[in-house]
């Protein structure tokens, strides 16, 4: 079976609560992840220029992004063009980046693919997706 973590599709992990030797691994001090990681959630969450080159998410009943999926393009500090990857949720954290945006797009559709299976039978994980045959929730369901 393919490792299809981003870990194991050639991408730097860069910080996890889930896959701590990728993320110790990674090469960087603790100084270089902070820098990365706040680039990536502000490519991430920031509208207008920097907004997610793609993005899923479901919000709570206050309209906060509760599980997200973003793929973004950033500028590294060496003034490299990278394309990263943040997965958040409420039990779960990931930054991952790479220098080839095809292979973090493989990535993205893997967890968003991986996170929608975790709805119910006949429910939606995604509030809204744009991955080919994931189905959205309705804007008009209410949550439990």
């Amino acid at each position: 079976m393919a490792d299809n973590t981003p870990a194991g599709m050639g991408m730097r992990v860069i910080h996890s609560t889930t896959d701590l030797a990728a993320a110790r691994d990674n090469g960087l001090s603790v100084t270089e992840v902070s820098v990365l990681v706040a680039l990536i959630g502000e490519a991430a969450n920031k509208g207008g220029a920097w907004r997610p080159a793609r993005e899923s998410y479901c919000t709570d009943s206050i309209g906060q992004k509760v599980s997200h999926a973003a793929l973004v393009a950033y500028m590294a500090p060496d003034g490299s063009e990278r394309w990263g990857l943040l997965v958040c949720d409420p039990n779960e954290a990931e930054y991952s980046d790479s220098t080839d945006r095809a292979v973090v797009e493989a990535a993205y559709e893997v967890v968003v693919r991986s996170l929608a299976d975790c709805a119910s039978p006949g429910e939606a994980w995604w509030e809204h997706t744009d991955v080919a045959g994931v189905p959205e929730r309705d804007e008009n369901e209410e949550e439990d």
